[in-house]
């Protein structure tokens, strides 16, 4: 849908369509782990080789989701500092950085742990304190994320500017993945705690696939007036046209300013 309506030919939009892709293939990815590793423990040790591979690419599909998350904030950084930005270039850069750059990541970490030990056994599946080798980068981003979007470069007054700040901070809590903040260490095993880090995990990463496609798909004013123009022509006696003044699509795509609409 967001290929077709001219509406949404954006770079905002191609960056949303990029992170849903990327939050699509973990999922996908992570079905595939718990259904032929998980159910069947056997996998481990008839193909090892196989079960490390899906255990890198689960993890290099991480690093994607989360460095597609900081293309987003890079984005409307850009747009508001740098007015005059040509699009392409940018798109390009996008991509490079977040599809290939986590490579990178997972060559140093995959090369670590073959060589390490105590590491080397189980399909990796062990706990390692080598995974900083992905928490590092992940933190850097939504540091550099945060600390961008909190610090109001606005002639506004300060209650107003402190008001949006918060708002966006508030957004940036399921879309920046913030548990990487909020359960930076994991509770010894056996203890009262260790249940209640997996249950608050689980809870705050399953959501974040929904809370980003809520914010930037069925909440996004763009998608919202190209569904309704699209049912308005095929079904008119049911849906009636969107208000010319609500397409922001349009101008985001013809006007340099390109407002940012979520």
């Amino acid at each position: 849908m967001v290929h077709s309506p001219r509406s949404l030919r954006c770079t905002r939009i191609r960056i949303h369509v990029h992170l849903f892709a990327s939050l699509a293939l973990t999922c996908i990815v992570w079905i595939v782990w718990y259904k032929c590793i998980i159910e069947q423990p056997e996998m481990i040790y008839r193909y090892p080789l196989q079960c490390i591979s899906l255990h890198l690419l689960i993890h290099y599909f991480m690093l994607v989701n989360y460095f597609w998350m900081f293309c987003e904030g890079l984005h409307l950084h850009l747009v508001l500092v740098v007015v005059f930005v040509k699009d392409a270039i940018v798109m390009r850069w996008f991509k490079i950085y977040s599809w290939l750059v986590p490579w990178i990541f997972i060559t140093v970490y995959a090369v670590a742990r073959y060589f390490h030990p105590t590491d080397n056994a189980h399909c990796w599946m062990d706990e390692s304190l080598l995974l900083w080798i992905f928490s590092v980068p992940i933190t850097i981003s939504l540091m550099a994320s945060l600390l961008r979007k909190l610090h109001p470069q606005s002639s506004q007054p300060a209650p107003l500017a402190i008001r949006k700040a918060l708002r966006a901070t508030i957004i940036l809590v399921p879309l920046f993945g913030l548990q990487h903040f909020l359960l930076p260490y994991r509770p010894d095993a056996g203890t009262p705690l260790e249940r209640f880090y997996q249950l608050l995990s689980v809870a705050l990463i399953s959501s974040q696939g929904f809370v980003v496609s809520f914010l930037f798909c069925f909440a996004n004013h763009d998608v919202t007036f190209a569904v309704r123009t699209l049912l308005n022509r095929l079904v008119p006696g049911l849906v009636s046209p969107p208000p010319p003044s609500s397409n922001t699509g349009q101008l985001a795509t013809t006007t340099p300013s390109r407002e940012l609409g979520v």
